[in-house]
């Protein structure tokens, strides 16, 4: 089964229409996170849970956590039947202790957080009203280590893998170390590939195939629906031939992210109960 966990929804734009990702036949669920409209042309929370809810159980809704508002509307989300949230464009570190309500009611209601890390975000006052919510070090990949430390329960999901050609062994290396710690491949196939050949650990000794965590990364694509076919494609048959472990394939592709959204208990059914 592909999952394709990094997934965003313009529901005017060529290229992103449904059906293309539905009757792939190769793509077989899609987790669609929702940043409410800040990129002119991307869908809101209700559009993204709209979605969800006409194509039952292939589409996955992850609201827009705007770190600025009042952590109860974490709750609001999860009674909606959001599986989870999707963090972006925090006007301080996501680590800061303010935030740290939302973690709380987030782990609570065994929310997985997906977090975008590392590239930055070009400040246009029609899109991003805070200038201090495009500060790249605002979010860094490391700023989700102490946040898996205080909330161990909490899935957290970095986008990216990193997002930063110096941060891809940091992101590995605490993927590793932090259980509830993951991240998506959504940078693409050039940088994963470059990552995965590159000794990461002084004692780990070289890799051919960094197997030592297919547990904590998952496929994205990040990409028009047609180009996310594609990278599913490219990437099965990547771990099949060039990597020769179709095993770690299947966890990295889908039965990672399967096993997130089963462990939080989210079911189709959920939003159809309101």
């Amino acid at each position: 089964m592909i999952v394709d966990a990094h997934l965003h929804c313009f529901s005017r734009r060529e290229g992103f229409d449904p059906k293309i990702l539905v009757e792939s036949r190769v793509i077989e669920r899609a987790w669609v996170l929702s940043i409410n409209g800040i990129i002119h042309g991307q869908a809101t929370d209700e559009e993204v849970l709209s979605l969800a809810k006409k194509y039952k159980g292939f589409f996955v809704p992850f609201a827009y956590l705007d770190l600025e508002r009042n952590p109860s509307i974490i709750d609001d989300f999860h009674e909606q039947g959001f599986a989870g949230l999707k963090a972006i464009l925090p006007s301080k570190p996501y680590d800061d202790s303010s935030y740290f309500p939302f973690y709380e009611r987030a782990e609570a209601n065994r929310m997985p957080i997906l977090f975008h890390v590392g590239t930055p975000w070009p400040y246009d006052p029609e899109y991003t009203l805070d200038i201090r919510r495009t500060f790249s070090k605002n979010f860094c990949a490391i700023t989700l280590e102490p946040i898996a430390n205080v909330f161990p329960k909490l899935v957290i999901i970095g986008a990216h893998l990193g997002g930063w050609k110096y941060e891809y062994a940091e992101a590995i290396q605490i993927a590793r170390v932090h259980p509830n710690i993951y991240f998506d491949i959504s940078a693409g196939p050039e940088i994963f590939l470059e990552s995965w050949r590159e000794d990461i650990h002084p004692h780990c000794g070289r890799h051919p195939f960094n197997s030592a965590i297919t547990d904590k990364l998952l496929f994205g694509s990040d990409a028009r629906y047609d180009k996310a076919v594609e990278l599913a494609l490219f990437y099965k048959y990547y771990f099949k031939y060039s990597l020769g472990d179709e095993e770690a394939g299947k966890k990295v592709l889908g039965l990672n992210a399967e096993k997130i959204i089963s462990d939080s208990g989210w079911d189709p059914e959920s939003m159809f109960r309101k």
